[in-house]
């Protein structure tokens, strides 16, 4: 069906009316060649289309607007995006890293709109298709923006949260995301009411604070980890926005409702507080408990699929805490995820059978999200500068200039208030934090997304929505533009991301450490290759090559001069980033045994070991006290009457058969447990102790105090960590040391098995019936044989040696071997 008129400017408006063709369709000029599923427009074509569309003539009424409507094209934008952010993350990591990724994408989303806005329909770059695609994202529902792509940044951010730190920052994270929105909100309301000249009421003031103290410090936050910033500042601020987010959208529904003509009593407000918060952290927290259950079913990767569904069950999470939350119990979603989240943070971890897949999948979902998110709020701000100057004027964006200047200085002002109480609520806030935090202040999605509600209610005028639009979007822009992008230098003038002296004496002897280890496997394969590639290797071209192998490290004299200049090192500085170092060692080797299925991953041992690291983080600079916090949690806690009525309970049947039940509550599997807990804690820190010494050089008297201290404090933890698993009875003793090293054997049997297989010597269903074997035998092991249990319980305490009479029990230490040994 060839068309029978070329191509016209009326011809190029029914394109725009219909995008229905392609590029090739139009250039041939038939529409065989146009949309795959209509490729013959019920055989009118593209002219007769046009033409009929010229004379007013009807189609069939539905099945035409059905055929018309191309809801699919808005899937161009979004994949079109994700190219178009990995090409600007291309760059800035090449040529612009002091750029934040998210300025950028904001920037070439005002682009994107801007040209969308003046589109030239006669050039040969006109794409009917990205316009279409672009026109639907400008109208995309809030709600819909909302539950797309909030539960998923919010949860995100969640389950990857310190938990240790959590607590420790709590206090201070309330007061800034509660009090501190809420003041936030009065004062900016009040700028709109009795500043702004748009004869605002009080209502819709209110309503415009609300948006504008949702913060979005992504962009700062990104650039504190890659610059170093310390955890608990990342901490204050990126813990703030997750709970701020949901106290001004529990804020700006109540206000909305009143200016929407709402009435309300105290009573009223009273019980819409409570049942946005605590309703919501009730059902975040049981969806966080069900999905933690499920995860810890596929925790010991007895199926090749257990990685994939901890993943999908984590997504689902996400996104079903917040639909439930928002839809089913009117709630705050915000808050709901967050807590689900946090569940997820807290127990979820030593459960994932790879952290490291659970980890790129999340900064994958995060990456899309952001990206989205950030072109799109580009995108959507020009278009209301641009598509509204009816609205707008001139005046207008004075007006914003002041607008930001005014919630710069309430942002520093609710910080300068609120900077004694946050020191009496945790750790002291020095004031080069208190301005990193006014600045950081930053507003992105979640408050355009709330504008954009305001800008859609029916009892909005539209004249006002356009004006909160404009000056919302105003913000976001300006917060991106100027203080994201001066963040790096100011925390750099302040000196918040300076390498401690310390930390570089560290690095200069790892390097140093490192050039030693390359010199040595260098002159050992020139003098005996293990490998045909490398035998008549040039020592001269090789040396050239590699910079380790021409001489010194070249930062070598500069920290000479450093050194020399700055006088004594610091004894407490250097022992609190040696004491540092042993924790990250022991840490890692505790990971290292849940992965390789040593420690169980659903036992509650691995968190209590994981959690006395964070905890002992705190204290570096004073002493090693993680096995103070694994004798809290292990060894001293003691049971309430339903965990002494539940442990009776499970030693009958047919309940001592439930290996769950049998794991929670009996005494064998308790006593079991801390000796996996006392055994492993042994052997991390005597592997750091043989480890961590070689990264610090030993030149000088005060290294060698340091280390020799450090090392006496955790050989006493060791000595204090035997003497209590020397209390336990012997057999029990016996069966965790057995089952520890099962799962050790059968470990290296399946690492044997995938070796063997990657080599071509095994198919995959010839590998994955051994290693269902292994499987089994390691589901033996969870659930203990009943002679086995029979053994441990009838087993008479094994006779104590006599660590009282010696002294080197105290009398604490001594009551709480009587408790847990059964005496």
């Amino acid at each position: 069906v060839r068309a029978a008129e070329s191509t016209t400017p009326s011809h190029a408006a029914s394109r725009d009316a219909s995008v229905e063709g392609s590029g090739i369709s139009w250039a041939i000029g038939t529409d065989l060649l146009g949309d795959s599923l209509e490729p013959t427009n019920h055989g009118v074509g593209r002219t007769g289309a046009a033409e009929e569309a010229k004379h007013g003539k009807e189609s069939k009424e539905g099945s035409h607007e059905e055929h018309h409507d191309h809801q699919y094209l808005s899937l161009l934008f979004l994949f079109g995006t994700l190219s178009i952010g990995a090409m600007i993350l291309i760059c800035l990591e090449r040529f612009l890293p002091a750029v934040p990724y998210t300025v950028a994408l904001f920037v070439v989303g005002m682009v994107v709109s801007t040209y969308h806005h003046f589109k030239p329909t006669d050039s040969w770059i006109h794409w009917p298709s990205w316009y279409e695609s672009v026109g639907l994202w400008q109208e995309i529902d809030p709600h819909l923006l909302f539950y797309s792509f909030l539960p998923a940044l919010l949860f995100g951010e969640a389950m990857r949260l310190n938990v240790q730190l959590v607590k420790r920052c709590f206090g201070q994270v309330f007061l800034l995301a509660c009090p501190g929105v809420l003041l936030g909100t009065f004062l900016t309301a009040s700028v709109g009411k009795y500043i702004m000249p748009y004869g605002w009421n009080w209502p819709i003031s209110l309503v415009f604070g609300t948006i504008l103290s949702a913060t979005d410090p992504v962009a700062v936050v990104a650039l504190f980890n890659t610059l170093g910033v310390s955890p608990r500042l990342t901490m204050l601020i990126s813990g703030e926005s997750l709970l701020n987010d949901g106290t001004a959208i529990v804020c700006y529904a109540l206000f909305m409702k009143v200016a929407l003509g709402a009435s309300l009593d105290t009573a009223e407000v009273i019980m819409f507080f409570g049942h946005m918060t605590m309703t919501a952290v009730v059902v975040g927290a049981a969806i966080g408990y069900l999905a933690v259950f499920i995860i810890g079913r596929c925790a010991e990767a007895k199926h090749h699929a257990d990685s994939m569904i901890q993943v999908i069950v984590t997504i689902a999470c996400g996104y079903f805490t917040f639909f439930i939350a928002e839809s089913e119990f009117s709630t705050s979603g915000v808050i709901a995820t967050v807590s689900s989240g946090f569940v997820v943070a807290y127990y979820a971890w030593p459960r994932f059978v790879s952290c490291e897949t659970m980890r790129i999948v999340w900064e994958t979902i995060e990456f899309i999200g952001n990206t989205v998110l950030f072109l799109l709020a580009g995108v959507l701000f020009a278009d209301s500068v641009l598509s509204r100057w009816s609205y707008i004027g001139l005046a207008d964006f004075g007006w914003l200039l002041l607008l930001y200047i005014c919630t710069t200085l309430i942002r520093g002002f609710m910080i300068v208030l609120f900077w004694k109480p946050l020191n009496m609520l945790g750790a002291k806030v020095h004031w080069t934090e208190v301005v990193v935090m006014a600045w950081s202040g930053l507003r992105g999605a979640v408050s355009l997304a709330l504008a954009i509600m305001v800008d859609t209610q029916p009892g909005i005028s539209k004249q006002m929505g356009s004006r909160i639009m404009f000056h919302v979007g105003g913000i976001a822009a300006l917060t991106f533009i100027v203080n994201a992008t001066t963040a790096a230098p100011l925390l750099k003038l302040l000196g918040l991301t300076k390498t401690s002296r310390m930390k570089e004496r560290m690095l200069f002897h790892f390097a140093t450490h490192l050039t030693e280890h390359c010199t040595e496997v260098f002159e050992a394969q020139l003098r005996h290759p293990e490998d045909v590639r490398f035998n008549g290797a040039s020592r001269h071209i090789v040396r050239s090559m590699v910079p380790a192998l021409r001489g010194s490290s070249p930062d070598g004299p500069r920290f000479a001069q450093r050194r020399a200049a700055s006088g004594q090192d610091s004894e407490q500085a250097l022992g609190q980033l040696f004491r540092e170092a042993y924790l990250r060692v022991v840490q890692n080797n505790y990971w290292e045994a849940i992965g390789e299925g040593i420690i169980p991953r659903n036992l509650r041992a691995a968190r209590i070991l994981l959690t006395s690291t964070e905890e002992a983080f705190e204290h570096t600079d004073v002493q090693l006290i993680d096995w103070d916090v694994v004798e809290r949690e292990a060894f001293h806690s003691r049971p309430n009457s339903f965990t002494k009525y539940m442990s009776r309970l499970v030693q009958k049947k047919p309940l001592c058969w439930v290996t769950p039940l049998w794991h929670a509550f009996s005494e064998e599997a308790a006593a079991t447990q801390r000796v996996i807990i006392a055994l492993s804690f042994q052997e991390a820190h005597a592997r750091a102790q043989a480890e961590v010494p070689k990264y610090f050089a030993a030149d000088d008297a005060l290294d060698n105090q340091v280390q020799q201290q450090v090392a006496r404090e955790s050989s006493d933890q060791c000595r204090r960590a035997a003497q209590l698993l020397a209390c336990i009875p012997a057999d029990i003793v016996e069966m965790g040391k057995s089952e520890l090293l099962a799962r050790k054997l059968l470990h290296l049997q399946q690492d044997r098995i995938s070796h063997v297989k990657e080599k071509g010597l095994l198919t995959a269903s010839e590998a994955a019936d051994m290693d269902h074997q292994i499987q089994h035998a390691r589901e033996k092991i969870t659930h203990l044989p009943k002679e086995m249990r029979a053994v441990a319980h009838s087993a008479g305490p094994a006779p104590r040696p006599g660590y009282r009479r010696e002294g080197l029990l105290s009398q604490p230490e001594s009551h709480a071997a009587d408790h847990y040994s059964g005496y």
